[in-house]
Formats: structure tokens, sequence, C-alpha cells
């Protein structure tokens, strides 16, 4: 199946290659509300997908990795000493991804793990480390912040409430799939 890459780097069928696929294999990857006007669901999953890409796109431009941004902004965010299984815990990324990255870090010399305490180590920064935080991590916090800050507190509040409220009855779904 040909894809095309939209300008947030997330790919879709192009229209001449969806057209001529076989109408059984076309229903079948039909989705009932697509008849309709867009749905809510299909505009959130768009911007939650755009929102994502961007993010891509400030890991790229900050020359790192998807996961290296997510684990250093972590740090910046929770501080220094945290576990492999925390990062793991709370950024929903595999045990494989975060090593590599948390190996690639470290060979960089942006950071190392302390000494084994049971069978966790934990880690910190480097001068190198910190850094890139300062240079890379902190002006995308500061520009989220902004965001924040130009909506009112309702805004926030409502935004948070809801997101919240998705992701709990998105949890409690899944578990009965």
């Amino acid at each position: 199946t040909k894809l095309k890459k939209s300008e947030f780097g997330l790919f879709k069928l192009t229209e001449r290659r969806w057209l001529r696929m076989k109408e059984p294999v076309r229903e079948e990857m039909r989705h009932p509300a697509d008849d309709q006007e867009q749905t809510t669901i299909h505009a959130f999953n768009r911007v939650n997908n755009e929102i994502n890409a961007l993010y891509h796109i400030a890991s790229v431009k900050a020359g790192m990795s998807d996961s290296e941004n997510q684990i250093l902004y972590l740090l910046f965010d929770t501080g220094e000493g945290i576990t492999q299984s925390v990062i793991i815990s709370s950024l929903s990324l595999s045990k494989q991804t975060v090593n590599s990255s948390i190996a690639k870090m470290q060979k960089e010399g942006l950071l190392y793990l302390s000494e084994k305490t049971g069978r966790q180590r934990q880690i910190y920064l480097t001068e190198a480390g910190k850094r890139i935080i300062r240079d890379k991590i902190v002006p995308l916090v500061r520009l989220e912040e902004s965001i924040f800050q130009s909506w009112t507190k309702e805004e926030r509040e409502a935004f948070l409430r809801l997101n919240g409220r998705f992701r709990d009855e998105l949890r409690k779904g899944i578990q009965t799939l």
C-alpha cells in the first residue's frame, strides 16, 4: 500500500491508491463514520497525532531521538536520581528503548548511572547533560508554559479535567476489551 507523507510527517493512503483498491478491501478499511461529517473522535485523533508529530519535530531539531528527548524532559521535570523502571512506567516506553537511549546518552557523556542499589541504578546528569537540558529541553518547556499561560484559568482546568477523564475512561474501557 502506498502511503503519502503529510506536512506533519504522518502517513496516509493517497487518494488515487484508495480509489484503485478493490471495493471489498476499501469497505473493510472504511470506518462507519467516514461517510458522515468528520466525527469528534477523528478530529481528536488528528489533533493528537499532529501534536505528537510536532514533538517529534522538536526532538529532531534538538538533534536527538524522541525517547532521548522524553527521558531528558522527565529528568528535568522530576529531578535526577530516577531509575530506569520509573522512566519506563512514566513514559510508557519499552525497557529496550529506555536501555538503548540511556546507553547512547551515557556514551555521549550526557548522563551516568549510580552504583547498583539492589537491582536498580539511579540516573544522573553530567555537566554536558545539564547543558543539553538548559539549551534544548528548557526552551520547549517554556514554550508549553507560554501556551498554557495564554489560556484562561478555566480553559487550563477544563483541558486537564477533560484529558484526565478521557484517559481514565479509556483505561477502564481497555480493561474490558
